[in-house]
């Protein structure tokens, strides 16, 4: 028997698969739509990366130029010309300077500048600390001595290592040396120079610094060394600074001194003097239009020395 061949609506198998493949379609359609947007979005987000990193770039690039620039005029203005034979303190390196000019902020200071103006410090003279070189062992030992609490002998084979290690550049190189540890560097690096200065700075350097100076004297009197770094010390906070460090000019501006004293100075005046002429500072740049939003300004550390008008050191953040 035959049966009639029927037309019209589709046998239902072919109506299932029909529908199969549209949705099947509709997967790889989504799926497609789905890869090209996270291309897109991934495409965008490198873009955006990149022109963020290109303007980091640039602003860096900025902002270095704008350091060096802050530095020399500030050289300019302030370090080149002698202003009064390089007594230090009466000399306007020694206070923080910020100025505005064409767009940007430009600030020099010694350390960085704070976010209080009054703790902000100007420029640091170099010639107010110990240098770390062998015509100083025996001065290295001292400060050891006196403000570690090392032994004098431990002391003594500490600085002897301190000169064999250097030259040094950072405080870091200084955590290397055998023997020191990081109670005796704490108490040891702030009274210390990296670089090769000629005399401690009678107008500048601390009592600790001036004490350690004339404990190297032969006939070395504690209660006599007190004395003569507390009249230097008021000397110096009534406004005045020293324009010799011979024995005979100290006493006459400190009014007179007894033998003691004056026998203390006698011995150390080959250590001893009242130039400033290495410095070292920070300088800082940041666009005005970037100042209110508080972006980082671009830094750079630098060295100066007068006598010759280079630069020592430098380096850029």
């Amino acid at each position: 028997m035959r049966f009639p061949l029927r037309t019209g609506t589709p046998p239902p198998a072919f109506g299932h698969a029909a529908r199969a493949r549209s949705g099947s379609l509709l997967i790889v359609v989504l799926v497609a739509v789905s890869v090209v947007t996270m291309i897109a979005l991934s495409l965008a987000a490198r873009l955006r990366a990149d022109t963020a990193a290109s303007d980091e770039n640039r602003y860096r690039r900025e902002t270095r130029q704008a350091c060096r620039n802050a530095v020399i005029l500030f050289a300019a203005q302030h370090l080149v010309a002698d202003t009064n034979g390089w007594d230090a303190l009466v000399e306007d390196w020694a206070e923080p300077w910020e100025r505005r000019d064409e767009g940007w902020v430009l600030r020099i200071s010694g350390a960085g500048w704070q976010p209080r103006a009054a703790d902000t410090a100007g420029l640091r003279d170099e010639s107010a600390f110990i240098p770390l070189d062998a015509g100083n062992q025996p001065l290295l030992a001292i400060l050891l001595h006196r403000e570690a609490g090392i032994s004098e002998n431990t002391a003594g084979s500490l600085a002897e290592n301190i000169v064999k290690g250097g030259p040094y550049v950072c405080r870091a190189q200084l955590a290397d040396v055998k023997g020191l540890t990081p109670e005796a560097l704490a108490a040891f690096e702030p009274h210390v120079t990296f670089l090769p200065t000629e005399s401690i700075n009678l107008n500048t350097a601390s009592e600790k610094v001036l004490l350690a100076v004339f404990a190297t004297a032969g006939t070395f009197d504690e209660a006599a060394a007190q004395t003569l770094a507390g009249r230097i010390l008021a000397f110096r906070r009534a406004g005045n600074y020293f324009t010799s460090a011979a024995p005979q000019s100290v006493a006459k501006s400190l009014g007179g001194l007894p033998s003691p004293e004056m026998l203390i100075l006698t011995y150390c005046q080959d250590k001893i003097g009242v130039a400033t002429d290495i410095f070292s500072g920070v300088a800082e740049a940041t666009p005005a239009r970037f100042w209110e939003s508080g972006r980082r300004p671009g830094r750079a550390f630098f060295t100066y020395d007068r006598k010759s008008r280079h630069f020592l050191r430098w380096i850029e953040e």
